[in-house]
């Protein structure tokens, strides 16, 4: 990263709140959708879920590689791209199996954005890194927040 242009705190906030909102939104939704639209079983949604989570670390590996070896931003971009082009083909594309499948490539793509904001999170000089991954901490628990929030009110 350029020490010309100096990251804001805000931003990077900004970013794992929305990032940590839609992946707790996920969940839950997810695991009604498929049992009360596709018709799939508990246990199939509880399988595909965890497909998502292995793909986020997978993700979480290859994104911390290309954030350390490559292009910071362009780790980003390529994580952010994934996710919304995933999330995106899901709105036409929501039948079994399709469905799961854009949902491991969105986790996948999710895993690669969370290591990118935390890389950058080390990048950030003018305070120190304790306040820095605590006020990360605390905005990814008020994203599971609001996501779990948003998904109850969605699905009732």
């Amino acid at each position: 990263m350029s020490t010309q242009r100096e990251l804001k705190l805000k931003w990077l906030f900004l970013g794992y709140l929305i990032t940590n909102t839609g992946a707790s939104f996920i969940w839950p939704l997810t695991t009604i959708y498929m049992h009360q639209y596709l018709g799939e079983t508990l246990t199939t949604a509880g399988i595909v879920l965890f497909f998502n989570s292995m793909a986020q670390v997978v993700g979480n590996i290859i994104g911390g590689r290309m954030f350390d070896r490559w292009r910071e931003d362009r780790t980003m971009l390529i994580g952010v791209i994934l996710v919304t082009t995933a999330t995106g083909l899901l709105v036409p594309f929501h039948a079994w199996p399709a469905y799961p499948i854009f949902l491991v490539i969105s986790g996948f793509g999710s895993g690669i954005v969370m290591t990118a904001i935390n890389g950058f999170a080390t990048r950030i000089q003018n305070h120190t890194s304790s306040y820095v991954f605590n006020v990360l901490y605390f905005t990814s628990n008020l994203g599971l927040v609001f996501g779990t929030l948003r998904s109850v009110s969605y699905c009732h």
